[in-house]
């Protein structure tokens, strides 16, 4: 993975086929935004990508606006033909975790998606879900470390 953005709650990395948004506290406004100026930026490089999103914990209720989350997803919608699969891997243990999921995945039903999207509890459902998807990227189904270099990310 090749780091392209990192502040304390936001880490921007990519790799072959991939760029990975790892949220580390609630985010807000400028998160989205950073978030998809990234995603676009790899997408003038890379014809086909995954984006995924990687929640490792929960500081609190979401701070971002309903049209910075929105216009993050826009972005994705304007890139559906280079994004092969959007993938949300929120970690969070227990019941709070559960809950989240619940919640993110009622929000993603309401929204108008374009391209396969799977919200995870763990990085190896997520792997195994990404390297299932049709039309997925030879370089991902190949990179031999990538459960580890996602979980490296995490720690």
């Amino acid at each position: 993975m090749t780091p392209l953005f990192e502040q304390p709650g936001l880490s921007i990395s990519e790799g072959p086929g991939l760029i990975v948004i790892l949220m580390r506290t609630a985010p807000d406004d400028a998160v989205f935004a950073e978030s998809a100026l990234r995603v676009r930026e790899v997408a003038t490089r890379q014809h086909r990508l995954n984006v995924l999103i990687m929640i490792p914990k929960f500081d609190g209720r979401p701070r971002a606006t309903r049209a910075a989350q929105a216009a993050f997803g826009k972005t994705l919608g304007e890139l559906r033909e280079h994004v092969v699969g959007t993938f949300i891997t929120i970690t969070v243990p227990g019941l709070r975790g559960a809950m989240i999921r619940m919640t993110v995945n009622a929000v993603l039903m309401l929204g108008k998606l374009h391209n396969p999207i799977q919200i995870q509890a763990s990085v190896p459902a997520t792997v195994t879900w990404l390297r299932s998807l049709p039309g997925q990227v030879p370089a991902l189904l190949e990179a031999p470390n990538l459960l580890r270099d996602l979980e490296r990310l995490l720690s």
